[in-house]
């Protein structure tokens, strides 16, 4: 089992640097806490110099892993290369060439202000059993988001490209928008697109305990909707709840859900039960407040 974790400087709102952020940092040692196995960075080759240096953590240079479709992708979403809509959604693409010239499989990945509570390895054969190309984390009826995913293999990311450049080549962002009732053409949009006409390609994690495959789990996932409830968004202070998002509709329908602590881990306080949640992607970017270490427990992290 190994992990990808990508930072592409660019620039964008809210973006004051091209170096990778603090929260980056809290992400790939929240990781630490919990698993062991590999974890490969890729990030601009100016870059390199800025990432931690333990063991288990591999670094590579973006550029190296640069394609064609990489380029064909930039033209396309007319944001400019270094947009941070593009890197979004061309992110990918480096991920599926990384894992082909490396011959990787079974690879995890998630965004960097993300922070990872269990140990992946424990849930591997779940993973395998489940899901055949790819598992994300759903968000809401127009968007999917990569809070965790799961990738078979390379070609299971090279079918997913593909159809972003097929679409966008052939209907045009405007028409995008117009024929699925989308804001925006960006990565989330895509691969909601993607998820619901490629049907049996990508496969739902679950993100409430009501969800088909909790109980394999015993444990939920999370897009962006937990991490907006527990650490807020950028604008918003905790407590967020989007109407827009599956969890957010449940959230606002269920006042009484709480997310509590226990031995450093976010567990979702439901009826009489507690579920555990497995990752939190914080919006916020306060990382910082989330980690294990800091919410206590961090030698019970897997208790």
């Amino acid at each position: 089992m190994s992990a990808v974790l990508i930072h592409i400087g660019c620039t964008g709102p809210r973006i004051t640097s091209t170096r990778p952020p603090k929260h980056m940092m809290d992400c790939i040692e929240q990781y630490r806490l919990f698993n062991s196995d590999d974890l490969f960075i890729l990030t601009d080759r100016e870059n390199l110099r800025y990432l931690p240096r333990h063991k288990g953590i591999h670094h590579f240079a973006i550029e190296d892993y640069h394609s064609d479709k990489v380029s064909r992708l930039e033209s396309l979403l007319h944001f400019g290369p270094k947009h941070f809509w593009t890197v979004a959604t061309t992110r990918f693409v480096y991920i599926e060439n990384f894992m082909y010239h490396h011959n990787l499989c079974c690879i995890y990945s998630f965004p960097n202000d993300v922070l990872i509570y269990f140990d992946i390895n424990q849930s591997q054969q779940v993973f395998k059993r489940l899901y055949g190309d790819l598992a994300i984390t759903p968000c809401s009826p127009h968007q999917t988001i990569d809070g965790f995913m799961y990738i078979d293999n390379w070609t299971s990311l090279s079918h997913m490209t593909d159809f972003f450049v097929r679409l966008i080549t052939r209907l045009g962002r405007d028409s995008i928008k117009k024929v699925y009732g989308h804001g925006m053409v960006n990565e989330m949009s895509l691969m909601k697109i993607y998820a619901d006409r490629q049907p049996g390609r990508v496969g739902d994690l679950p993100i409430l305990p009501t969800d088909e495959f909790f109980s394999d789990f015993n444990a939920i996932f999370d897009p962006a909707s937990w991490g907006q409830f527990v650490g807020g968004t950028r604008g918003q202070g905790p407590g967020f709840k989007s109407s827009m998002h599956y969890v957010g509709r449940v959230l606002i329908e269920h006042p009484e859900y709480e997310v509590v602590w226990k031995l450093g881990v976010p567990w979702l306080v439901y009826g009489n039960r507690l579920v555990r949640i497995n990752n939190l992607h914080i919006h916020s970017k306060n990382t910082h407040l989330y980690r294990s270490d800091v919410k206590g427990g961090v030698d019970n992290v897997n208790a």
